[in-house]
């Protein structure tokens, strides 16, 4: 059935349009707005490329969602359209049950956050299929964090359930778990199960129904309990820290940093907030670490700062606002390595032009953000090739750390790397050329016509997906958006939709089965 399914796509000649476009969407949109687009721009551009691939067929658009380097923001859409539009299986390339693991996958890769944010918006939607139901239950009753997670999105958590099961029927659970807290609130080890066959079978069909291990399990009861609300008699080290911080902060510390500080502004506002930093840091995660270290300073708090714990474009920006180290200038060669052990082509000699402009600067929701970007796929750029010729648009202000100014002009930086005579040429700019406008393009086009045919890629940073598209310098050029440099590998196949749209189908739904394993053997 894949197999068949697959040539009939193949044979629909827009996809060589669609899908390209589609993928850029994937590793670049946000729900922001860019230096050029406002908000509402982008989710209308955003929202018609993901109507148009997914009016052709779900399965396929669930599947290329899947590839690596997908934003949260494109997962978050996938998963809402999954679950509110009716299957028609002759509009799938999956099958139901490779559909809901693609959405299991979706839901459990986002940032936690992120994750119930999407759950109450379904909530707020009033989408409560039986899909629906399944995904949320099975996501949060499967999780490894469950103690974790009961402290820190109790209130979302119980709102999610709720729209789940429905009120009436929360409220008869909330009953039986409060039973078993009552049977078991000895000190001995010991696990009563007080529950009458009906209560059994409440249980079944709205908890561990949805597990995997399919029995009855303790320590999630304790959980769903105080979820529900009960705060007595429970075991569980975290739980008990919630209830004791109420009297005593400092019993509270091993909390996650929100969840005290908003136990410490409810039952002691005296308390000073800058003292949860110190009572939290060792349970806080390595981006609260980060969010954390000018509000630290701020206060005086001493915060460990491992640059190895973030991403390149999130080290940068850092780096314009705290300064340059040797330890993160360290991590962010090791960091380029890596990411440039995903590229897919190989060159002897590359030249790079980076447009470090005022418009690399960003929007102000993102500033600095651009040009971030742009610093980390130089850097990766850097290791992708033995011999590598870089230049700027602003020489003066270039370096390692090369900061956005002046207007752009590029054909100067460009001429410079034709003569290096190079094996390929990548520019790093968003393709807005104002100093003139053009020169750059007529550069290329005088290139081309006296033989020199080297291929010039252009890479656009980007925070969001242009509701335009990206500005292309030359049309001789080839335009690829990027918001991470490790997508840039799995960018630079789109022309194989133009060349052979069947191959590039199977590559995509085998590249994805590497890392998801959608498909069983002999598919």
């Amino acid at each position: 059935m894949l197999k068949k399914r697959i040539e009939t796509l193949a044979t629909r000649q827009e996809l060589k349009q669609i899908i390209p476009h589609f993928i850029d969407i994937c590793t670049t949109a946000t729900n922001r707005a860019t230096h050029y687009d406002t908000k509402q721009e982008q989710q209308q551009a955003i929202n018609t490329v993901h109507d148009a691939l997914f009016n052709i067929d779900r399965g396929l658009y669930s599947i290329i969602t899947l590839l690596p380097g997908t934003m949260d923001y494109t997962k978050q859409l996938a998963i809402y359209k999954l679950l509110t539009n009716h299957r028609n299986i002759n509009n799938a390339l999956t099958t139901a049950s490779q559909e809901f693991k693609i959405l299991q996958f979706l839901s459990t890769s986002l940032e936690t956050p992120r994750m119930f944010k999407t759950f109450i918006n379904l909530r707020l939607n009033k989408i409560n299929n039986s899909r629906t139901k399944r995904l949320c239950l099975s996501v949060i009753l499967n999780a490894e964090n469950t103690e974790l997670w009961s402290t820190k999105y109790r209130i979302k958590i119980k709102k999610i359930l709720e729209h789940c099961w429905g009120k009436r029927n929360t409220s008869i659970i909330k009953s039986i778990l409060h039973k078993f807290l009552i049977a078991n609130a000895t000190n001995d080890n010991t696990i009563v199960y007080p529950f009458s066959n009906k209560e059994i079978e409440i249980l079944h069909q709205n908890i561990f129904k949805y597990t995997h291990s399919n029995n009855q399990n303790p320590n999630l009861y304790q959980c769903l309990a105080f979820i529900l609300g009960h705060e007595n008699n429970l075991k569980l080290p975290l739980l008990n820290a919630y209830v004791t911080a109420k009297q005593n902060i400092e019993q509270g510390k091993s909390l996650a940093y929100e969840t005290l500080q908003g136990i410490r502004s409810t039952y002691h506002p005296t308390f000073p907030a800058n003292e949860i930093l110190n009572l939290t840091m060792a349970t806080a995660t390595a981006k609260q670490q980060k969010n954390f270290q000018r509000k630290a300073q701020q206060e005086n708090v001493a915060l460990e700062f491992n640059p190895y714990k973030y991403n390149a474009i999130e080290l940068y920006i850092y780096t314009f606002e705290n300064g340059m180290t040797d330890d993160i200038k360290q991590a962010l060669i090791t960091k380029a390595k890596k990411a440039a052990q995903s590229f897919l082509l190989k060159y002897n000699n590359i030249g790079i032009l980076v447009d470090n402009s005022f418009s690399a600067s960003g929007h102000y929701t993102q500033k600095l953000r651009p040009i971030a970007i742009s610093l980390a796929i130089r850097d990766m750029l850097c290791h992708i090739a033995p011999e590598k010729h870089i230049t700027y648009n602003t020489p003066d202000l270039a370096g390692f750390l090369a900061k956005p100014a002046n207007s752009t002009r590029l054909a100067d930086g460009l001429i410079y790397l034709l003569k290096q005579n190079p094996d390929a040429i990548f520019i790093i700019s968003d393709g807005y050329e104002n100093a003139p406008a053009g020169r750059t393009a007529e550069v290329v086009y005088l290139a081309r016509k006296i033989g020199i045919n080297i291929p010039i890629f252009q890479l656009s940073p980007v925070t969001g997906a242009e509701s335009f598209g990206i500005r292309n310098l030359s049309e001789d050029i080839t335009a690829i958006p990027v918001s991470n440099p490790a997508t840039i590998g799995f960018s630079m196949l789109k022309p194989m939709f133009e060349q052979d749209l069947k191959q590039a189908l199977w590559s995509i739904v085998r590249l994805v089965n590497k890392n998801v394993k959608l498909l069983s053997e002999g598919e």
